[in-house]
């Protein structure tokens, strides 16, 4: 529709409703050469769904105060390529603005006022190496489904999350597994984590105790997940390298025995180097 442009800006158009895609996904037939896309303060303008294989195509997208987005931001440059999003009360999923219909290069992930990340989208972040998700109801959702028996691991080495307000123990338990290179950690004001449980192999765990028809056992840890535990994985005690407890004032350090054998304390974190834990009443 418009193959020379490679600047697009928009700014201040209060009526302005959106782009007339009939299927509401943005075609890159229209924009082929498109480089730089700005559109701030429409307030009633309905963002079409963006596909990542047209946005990874660009060097700079900025998009303020439009329907269900206060900010999406995307840049590539030498310093990497990063994601923002920042929603609104109306994003109930992130398939409402981006499609990831590829495996993307994306290095860092930056979620604000979002919802979970599932379990599709997480498989297409093969690059990432950095999340952030702050003042959202959860991480991720549930890891189970029709492609919960994927093996699929990511290259990520830095998470931070802050001011979670789900079942974060339990989803952090969930995906930790699956993050064999993460060196730094940081958690700030979680109020729902409280009991961590370091150098534990959640698999391997329920396993023996129903060998041993440990069902009261496997009962047991269920509950003690359902109440805010974090489990480590093995794996952590190599990896890890600085973790940090920030204003989260109910945890505790449990005792592994009281939840099933194959637990640690801290000091089963061979490899951690810098340990932060600040205003947490409990520990």
């Amino acid at each position: 529709m418009f193959p020379p442009l490679q600047v697009l800006i928009i700014r201040k158009c209060p009526k302005l409703l959106g782009f007339p895609f009939s299927n509401h996904i943005i075609s890159p037939d229209w924009f082929p050469k498109l480089q730089k896309l700005e559109i701030c303060d429409c307030p009633e303008f309905f963002l079409s769904v963006i596909p990542m294989s047209w946005i990874e195509s660009l060097c700079h997208v900025l998009i303020l105060q439009v329907k269900l987005l206060q900010k999406l931001e995307w840049s590539k440059s030498s310093d990497g390529v990063n994601l923002l999003i920042k929603g609104t009360g109306d994003l109930h999923s992130i398939d409402q603005v981006l499609v990831f219909d590829k495996e993307t290069g994306l290095e860092k992930l930056t979620l604000d006022k979002c919802p979970p990340l599932e379990l599709k989208h997480l498989l297409m972040l093969t690059s990432l190496k950095t999340l952030f998700v702050q003042n959202s109801v959860g991480l991720v959702g549930p890891l189970g489904g029709g492609q919960s028996d994927v093996e699929w691991q990511l290259p990520v080495e830095y998470i931070k999350i802050n001011n979670l307000n789900g079942n974060t123990g339990e989803e952090m338990t969930e995906l930790l597994p699956h993050l064999p290179k993460l060196s730094k950690l940081e958690i700030w004001d979680c109020k729902n984590i409280k009991k961590l449980v370091v150098g534990m192999d959640v698999q391997q765990t329920t396993s023996e105790a129903s060998e041993m028809g440990g069902g009261e056992i496997t009962a047991a840890a269920a509950e003690e997940e359902d109440d805010g535990v974090l489990l480590f994985p093995p794996h952590l005690s190599d990896s890890l390298r600085e973790l940090q407890f920030i204003s989260v004032p109910e945890l505790v350090l449990v005792d592994p025995s009281t939840l099933c054998p194959g637990g640690g304390w801290l000091q089963a974190l061979r490899s951690l180097q810098r340990l932060t834990i600040s205003w947490n009443s409990g520990m």
